[in-house]
């Protein structure tokens, strides 16, 4: 227990240091160094770096922007599960652990790969075997199990099919389009991963921005384009911090205005 409570400890410690230490550091940056620490087997190094991530960065997901169009798979709660499965400490684990499958918006694929063997090795060391009881009959009661993310909670998993998240390359095709004034080109970069992904939030603010640019392109006569590039601009839930801080330098104000005032009338479904 004295030893529990010295590690405990330490990487209070760890952390504090950490965030004073990096506070104007990239998120992204900290999370990688955090997940390669963990390959190296230093988990009390890699908390204090994934708890600095989730304060500076973006909400854990799939594709989050990091700088320019590069993007990055984010899911601290199941690294900070790891890190203190790793140091021994159980109800930390399996607390970080119930989070993962709540906020992490885990794809399908590593939830099978990662988040359920983590779940396997927390309970195979963390829950006691049932023992005989001493004056009563009645069996101990064991603790609940990590419940698995839900439809709702999985990106891209619709009911009855699930469907992966856009990859980050087709993200930056559309993107790259986008910037050359190919605002068609982009469109059907991003309708045609329709058919096979689910787009995030990114996706459909560049959807929204290429039908809006054509209809001031054109003399904003077409109220088609408009109409449709205000739907898109309403699915946008949040964009990431990085991407809001850099709208300015890539995206027209006639534009921002209408992206702000789409936000405000709420999300909208086709």
């Amino acid at each position: 227990m004295r030893e529990r409570h010295i590690l405990a400890g330490l990487v209070l410690g760890l952390t504090w240091t950490v965030l004073a230490a990096g506070a104007d550091r990239p998120w992204y940056q900290d999370y990688e160094e955090a997940l390669a620490k963990l390959k190296k087997g230093d988990a009390s190094g890699a908390i204090p770096l994934l708890e600095r991530a989730l304060q500076t960065g973006p909400d854990p997901g799939p594709q989050r922007p990091t700088y320019g169009m590069h993007f990055m798979d984010f899911f601290p709660y199941l690294y900070l599960a790891r890190a203190y499965w790793q140091m021994g400490q159980c109800d930390r684990a399996q607390e970080f652990l119930e989070r993962s499958a709540r906020m992490d918006r885990l794809p399908p694929g590593l939830y099978e790969a990662e988040f359920r063997p983590l779940h396997q090795q927390i309970q195979a060391r963390c829950v006691p075997p049932a023992r005989a009881p001493v004056e009563s009959s009645a069996p101990p009661t064991a603790p609940p199990p990590v419940p698995a993310p839900t439809p709702s909670e999985v990106p891209g998993a619709e009911a009855p099919s699930v469907r992966p998240s856009v990859p980050t390359e087709v993200l930056q095709a559309a993107w790259r389009a986008y910037r050359r004034g190919d605002y068609d080109g982009a469109y059907r970069v991003l309708q045609e991963a329709r058919r096979r992904y689910e787009l995030d939030d990114t996706g459909y603010f560049i959807l929204g921005c290429s039908r809006a640019a054509r209809y001031f392109r054109e003399g904003g006569t077409d109220g088609r384009l408009l109409e449709e590039a205000r739907r898109y601009l309403r699915r946008v839930r949040r964009l990431p911090p990085e991407l809001e801080r850099s709208l300015s330098l890539f995206i027209s104000p006639k534009i921002l205005a209408l992206y702000e005032g789409s936000r405000r009338l709420g999300s909208g479904e086709e």
